[in-house]
């Protein structure tokens, strides 16, 4: 049991959370100093409002009292759910490999791009959702068949 939390649970979970924290900052700094477009951030559920701009007089809200912590863990729990079955159903043992290579990948797509959303399905967080699960359920696969091919010697 102990070694399957650790190969299997933990680098999921762990990336999940990564992955999640990642995307509601980026998209809370897009939302909230570069377009002022996006009402809310988060994926694939609302995690915090954007504020836009304040009326006069009013005072804006800090980033605490506008994030949810409650969904925000739902975000990372329904993640990692579906990352759960995509390594399941490939039968994967280590998950080390998928869950890193997923979050750095698409981490970095966050972090170069523009304000816009790259697909326009929602939203900016919710785009880069579906590109992390895809992300993971290929490099998923692709270690799978690297890892069940058959050796020479």
């Amino acid at each position: 049991m102990v070694r399957w939390f650790l190969l299997f649970a933990l680098p999921i979970l762990m990336c999940t959370l990564v992955f999640q924290a990642l995307l509601v900052l980026s998209e809370n700094l897009r939302v909230n100093f570069l377009s002022g477009e996006y009402p809310a951030s988060g994926a694939p559920f609302l995690v915090a409002a954007g504020t836009g701009i304040p009326a006069r007089g009013e005072v804006t809200p800090t980033l605490l009292e506008r994030f949810s912590f409650l969904w925000f863990a739902v975000d990372v729990i329904v993640t990692a759910a579906i990352a759960f079955v995509i390594a399941w159903f490939l039968r994967i043992r280590n998950a080390w490999v998928p869950s890193v290579s997923a979050t750095v990948a698409v981490g970095w797509l966050v972090a170069s791009s523009s304000s816009s959303p790259p697909v326009l399905i929602r939203s900016f967080g919710f785009s880069y959702w579906i590109y992390w699960l895809v992300a993971f359920a290929i490099i998923a696969a692709g270690w799978t068949l690297y890892r069940t091919r058959p050796r020479r010697g």
